[in-house]
């Protein structure tokens, strides 16, 4: 089945309250609360253009898919990109545990990389 991601991406994005958000970026307050929530039975192309915009990803990054059960897909079908990412929650514990300066020469290396990656 085939389900959106939305409620990862803006906890990736650090955005706290979901729907407010969403409705304060055009959206209804409805269909923030359904899309914030999960509650979604359908996404047009315009609602789905419209969170490609606000938050920076593709179609790929909002939908996930997992197979119904007892279901098995060949890991060669193109479908197999919609599964979910194992989630990295090890990442902030480890960083967590850098010492300081290992954390400030970490944080200068992604800085660097964002800027480069803007100046395309």
């Amino acid at each position: 089945m085939i389900t959106l991601n939305l409620k990862a991406i803006l906890t990736d994005r650090e955005i706290k309250n979901h729907t407010s958000y969403l409705f304060h970026n055009g959206f209804t307050w409805a269909t923030a609360s359904r899309m914030a929530t999960g509650n979604v039975k359908a996404l047009s192309f315009k609602h789905m253009e419209k969170l490609c915009l606000l938050l920076h990803c593709t179609p790929n990054d909002l939908l996930l898919w997992t197979a119904d059960e007892g279901k098995t897909i060949e890991r060669t079908q193109p479908i197999q990109q919609l599964v979910p990412p194992v989630h990295h929650a090890f990442i902030a514990h480890g960083l967590k545990h850098l010492p300081i300066d290992e954390l400030r020469e970490l944080r200068k290396i992604m800085e660097e990389e964002v800027k480069h990656r803007l100046q395309k």
